[in-house]
């Protein structure tokens, strides 16, 4: 599947194009993982991995591997890993604390 990402800063809009490479449906592990495609300011790969263990601690791992996106987005790539940096931290965030 293709899904095409978007992330707003005031009235700039960045689009990230992805494909879901593969999912995973256990019964006390969920997760996908995507690979960026042509017009993403990186390229690269990213897994979202949410675990339930049997003492029923949940562990969230996120795992990614990029460089520098194409064309214009390899001479932005500087401020894209600080773009990156807060996104990553928006999804510790939402993850975090007890889920009422």
């Amino acid at each position: 599947m293709e899904v095409l990402l978007q992330k707003r800063f005031g009235p700039l809009r960045m689009k990230m194009p992805v494909r879901v490479v593969y999912t995973i449906d256990e019964p006390a592990r969920k997760g996908f993982a995507f690979g960026t495609l042509k017009g993403h300011p990186v390229s690269g790969e990213a897994a979202f991995i949410v675990q339930q263990n049997p003492d029923d601690s949940v562990w969230f791992t996120l795992r990614s591997l990029s460089g520098p996106g194409k064309g214009l987005w390899f001479f932005a790539y500087p401020l894209v890993l600080l773009v990156r940096t807060g996104i990553r931290n928006s999804y510790i965030n939402a993850l975090a604390g007890p889920i009422s």
